[in-house]
């Protein structure tokens, strides 16, 4: 059970009920054709249809008669990357209901993890009081709930991504001073935090060489001008950022310096790389390693890359191309075969990306990569990632 979908599965009040419940239908009488649109993909997880709707100039910060907003129903949704996109263009996070709730108090009412740390991270109260429990409040009872539920946690990978969200709560509770019980809330993460222990397994011929841990913050490029039109054909090859993906790589400054990254590695494609360029804070001075290994699944002229003579003038001298050969196609023909990337040739570069990795000193590694590529990576175990979303991963 993914992380994503569930914390735990606590029995809810009638009144967390009925909260989810107005969430997911919401009483739009009065509001225009397209703010009907925008709930009526929230309810079924349209990703594509709600960034179209919100690119087309749809207000995300309407409110039904309840109060609810558009991100009031993302939150108790699994898609994270819909919420992420709201935020990204201008929802309120703070918004409150007419029974007080936030985005957060739902999205942690639900056990929406994925969601709850998007709102964290853009900077959601996690003090807010009009609502009968304080967001803080019901994340530490869900988190507790699924120590409980051992079966919830089976996955490494989720440990993972839980002990990051136990994180995130503690240091935003500290910084913000947003609870009077600021010692004995933060005594309950700690010990949350030390019950998670995560279990030995087998290790791989490739894990063997090193035992040091590394932590991988996965990073999908921001919106592409292909993302904006819909399309990929030849006329889209190795498309570049639209003004919106520039700013949503920007906006990554303040998370990735707080992340403390050793190491910067991005895909070869002109819209990652652009997003690498943006979103690294001005502070980061460790290498950034240009890697084939981590380009895009290739099922199209999209994804077709440039030669290294090409493309490497066009960004700052510090990005290092010396594991991208000069002239040759690093990336999959398309061109002459005519056919999406092979499930082998796939396997085999993502192995030699664990290996890269596991070669290296550093421990926090930023991966600026595609959508596809993370999907496949992540063996499909959390939600399609959107455009800079973080996404933490063990090895």
């Amino acid at each position: 059970m993914s992380s994503s979908h569930c914390l735990g599965k606590n029995r809810d009040s009638r009144r967390d009920r009925v909260s989810i419940r107005r969430a997911t239908v919401p009483d739009l009488a009065n509001g225009s054709r397209e703010t009907h649109l925008l709930f009526d993909a929230i309810n079924v997880q349209d990703y594509d249809r709600v960034l179209d709707l919100l690119q087309s100039g749809v207000d995300p910060r309407i409110s039904d008669k309840y109060g609810r907003t558009p991100l009031h129903v993302a939150s108790t949704k699994m898609n994270a990357a819909i919420a992420k996109a709201l935020i990204d263009h201008g929802a309120n996070f703070n918004a409150e209901d007419s029974l007080g709730n936030t985005p957060l108090h739902l999205a942690c009412i639900s056990s929406r993890l994925a969601i709850v740390g998007i709102l964290l991270r853009a900077g959601a109260n996690l003090s807010s009081t009009k609502s009968h429990s304080t967001p803080l409040t019901i994340a530490l009872s869900r988190l507790q709930s699924m120590m409980n539920e051992k079966r919830t946690i089976a996955s490494p990978e989720i440990k993972a991504e839980i002990i990051e969200l136990i994180n995130l709560l503690k240091n935003r509770a500290l910084q913000k001073n947003e609870t009077s019980s600021i010692s004995d809330l933060c005594k309950q993460l700690e010990n949350l935090n030390s019950s998670i222990v995560m279990p030995a397994k087998k290790k791989t011929q490739d894990e063997q060489q090193s035992n040091t841990k590394k932590t991988l913050f996965l990073i999908r490029h921001g919106q592409s001008i292909s993302n904006r039109d819909y399309d990929e054909s030849s006329a889209y090859r190795d498309a570049g950022l639209t003004e919106q993906g520039i700013s949503q790589a920007r906006a990554l400054h303040k998370e990735l310096e707080e992340l403390e990254i050793e190491l910067a590695v991005v895909s070869p494609l002109t819209r990652a790389l652009q997003t690498c360029q943006n979103a690294l804070p001005p502070s980061y001075d460790g290498p950034i390693i240009v890697l084939p290994e981590i380009a895009e699944v290739c099922s199209s002229h999209y994804s077709c890359g440039q030669k290294r003579s090409v493309i490497q003038p066009k960004f700052p001298t510090r990005f290092d191309w010396s594991n991208v050969p000069m002239d040759d196609v690093w990336w999959w023909p398309y061109d002459q075969k005519h056919a999406s990337e092979t499930h082998d040739y796939q396997t085999k570069r993502m192995q030699k990306f664990r290996r890269f990795v596991q070669a290296r000193s550093e421990t926090r590694i930023a991966v600026f990569s595609h959508g596809d590529y993370l999907w496949e990576f992540l063996e499909g175990g959390r939600s399609y990632p959107a455009n800079c979303q973080v996404i933490t991963y063990k090895m």
